[in-house]
């Protein structure tokens, strides 16, 4: 992997501001600590960044992408001039809760069967602290290396790659370390803000995966445990209704067993759906696990809707170690039908 520039930016947050001030930059050698820090984020990129993104399409229906093109100008010139319209962008779109940070711009050739450009966009957090000793003008090495020492494991980064800057980079992956971790949602700020993006699998796309998978698991394991388990986290689905997630965090997030998790994570085709962010669509994922049903050993079937089951259906259980469940209901009869065993 070959990087060909690497310019750095000292960002503010300016979002709303009236009288913003230059961004100042420099470009960063290609030797010493901090180089070998860079490098390690822009290798270590192609495996870290999981969170697919696109940018957004111009409302007219056309296109263009503002940050889109600002991305392909820098790519084409490598140059300070370039890198600052991206850094006065971050920094237009980052609120005073984000604080000060350090923007990097790491660009680079991958030669191969097929050869392709590279950029990441790395944004470090900054202790404000140490804003005094900042040139407007430009940042020096020595600066740069003091900073950024302090909070090289904490950041948030994007990966670019395409072998046409003209026609290429609508899409991209991210990833944010400055949470604990990946499965947590990137800061709304960067990808909908500062990239103009979104996430590439949409909330239908998720929610019914995600639908999916519960159903398959409660249909190919008979540990009633686990049955258990998987229906009172169906229910509880509901009030993720319009967050950003992926599977595996929200299943983190509920304290389902290992045994129930991995059970659902299973079910997923590539298990790197299991991974991808969407907007949680609650309604949807209830039209896809509409009902609930039992099955008792004496050959009845109980059923209803799964918010309603526990309402409906009364249950007694025994004193004795005979695990004898007694379910009880009443209503008017509205249809009778009977059906043939498929």
């Amino acid at each position: 992997m070959a990087i060909t520039a690497i310019h750095s930016f000292l960002v503010h947050p300016l979002k709303g501001a009236k009288n913003p001030f230059k961004v100042g930059g420099t470009e960063v050698t290609f030797s010493g600590k901090l180089y070998d820090l860079l490098d390690e984020v822009y290798t270590r990129s192609e495996s870290e960044c999981s969170i697919p993104i696109a940018f957004r399409m111009s409302e007219d229906g056309t296109q263009t992408n503002r940050c889109r093109t600002i991305i392909q100008d820098h790519l084409k010139h490598e140059n300070l001039t370039t890198g600052s319209a991206i850094a006065k962008r971050l920094s237009e779109n980052t609120t005073k809760r984000s604080s000060l940070g350090l923007l990097f711009l790491i660009c680079g050739n991958e030669v191969g069967a097929s050869p392709y450009k590279k950029l990441v966009i790395s944004r470090f957090p900054v202790n404000s602290a140490i804003l005094a000793e900042e040139n407007s003008e430009k940042l020096s090495i020595e600066f740069l290396e003091r900073v950024f020492m302090r909070s090289a494991h904490a950041y948030k980064s994007v990966l670019y790659k395409d072998s046409s800057i003209d026609h290429g980079f609508w899409k991209g992956h991210a990833v944010d370390r400055q949470v604990n971790s990946g499965d947590i949602e990137t800061s709304a700020y960067w990808i909908n803000d500062f990239l103009d993006s979104e996430y590439a699998t949409t909330p239908k796309q998720g929610t019914m995966r995600l639908a999916s998978a519960f159903r398959k698991a409660t249909q190919v394991t008979d540990d009633l445990d686990i049955k258990q388990e998987l229906t009172a986290a169906s229910i509880l689905f509901k009030n993720f209704d319009g967050q950003t997630l992926s599977a595996e965090s929200a299943l983190s997030s509920l304290g389902l067993s290992e045994k129930s998790r991995n059970l659902i994570l299973s079910q997923f085709k590539n298990p790197s759906l299991a991974k991808e962010r969407f907007t949680f669509n609650a309604t949807l994922f209830s039209t896809e696990t509409p009902y609930r049903s039992i099955q008792l050993d004496t050959g009845a079937t109980l059923m209803a809707q799964t918010e309603k089951f526990d309402d409906l259906f009364k249950r007694t259980e025994s004193d004795n170690e005979d695990q004898l469940v007694t379910y009880s209901t009443s209503g008017r009869i509205t249809s009778e039908r009977i059906e043939k065993r498929r």
